[in-house]
């Protein structure tokens, strides 16, 4: 049942890329960009904190920059007070009426350059993609895609690298990757409350979940 899911679901995504994978006409190679989107809307935590640099060393090299970020309702925290961010677009997981709506109205920016470091496109994340209809795009092992006129193809490095190179590949140093931890003042007194409520001083935190299947905890790998 397993084998015939996963083959189904493989069914789907060559036919997707089939008819949405289209080279983008007359790319316009404008480096340093002056605006540049993101897609973050996979919601995960860990990787946003690693590449949080980005946005701040795109600033860094010239404010004017414009830098907007695709996110949802459910991780819109981690950008919100991110003063290196101009521009927020809230799309609905799953829903792919909403990333139509969405995609129709980003494609009004035109942007310079869209960032997706994601390595397996679902559909609905390609169609994403070329409603926004930028000028240049950038991604993570995407040798096979005509959409995508700008590819880092290097195996096993960091997050945080693929973005600095991402960075650098179209004009934007990078001096520095410290990370830049979102803090809202709600959320900082309700665990130092908790800190001291249970009178915790030595302590370690631990992050059991994980996005891929592969990366969370199980009874067995905790033993």
């Amino acid at each position: 049942m397993i084998k015939l899911k996963d083959l189904l679901r493989h069914s789907r995504l060559v036919l997707g890329k089939w008819i949405l994978d289209k080279k983008v006409a007359g790319n316009e190679s404008i480096f340093p960009p002056k605006s540049i989107l993101f897609l973050r809307q996979d919601g995960k935590i860990g990787d946003y904190i690693v590449s949080s640099f980005v946005f701040r060393e795109i600033k860094n090299l010239d404010p004017s920059i414009k830098v907007g970020v695709v996110c949802n309702k459910q991780n819109a925290y981690l950008f919100e007070q991110n003063p290196y961010i101009d521009q927020l677009y809230f799309v609905k997981k799953k829903n792919i009426v909403d990333y139509i709506k969405n995609g129709l109205k980003i494609s009004k920016q035109r942007y310079d350059l869209v960032i997706d470091p994601t390595i397996m496109l679902r559909n609905r994340d390609l169609l994403l993609l070329r409603l926004i209809n930028a000028k240049n795009y950038f991604g993570y092992h995407k040798e096979d895609y005509k959409l995508f006129n700008l590819n880092l193809s290097q195996r096993d490095i960091h997050f945080s690298e693929i973005y600095r190179k991402a960075l650098e590949k179209v004009g934007i140093p990078v001096k520095s990757m410290q990370y830049d931890i979102p803090f809202r003042e709600k959320e900082h007194s309700e665990i130092t409350q908790f800190l001291q409520k249970n009178q915790l001083q030595n302590y370690l935190a631990i992050n059991f979940y994980g996005a891929a299947r592969s990366r969370k905890f199980s009874d067995e790998n905790i033993k």
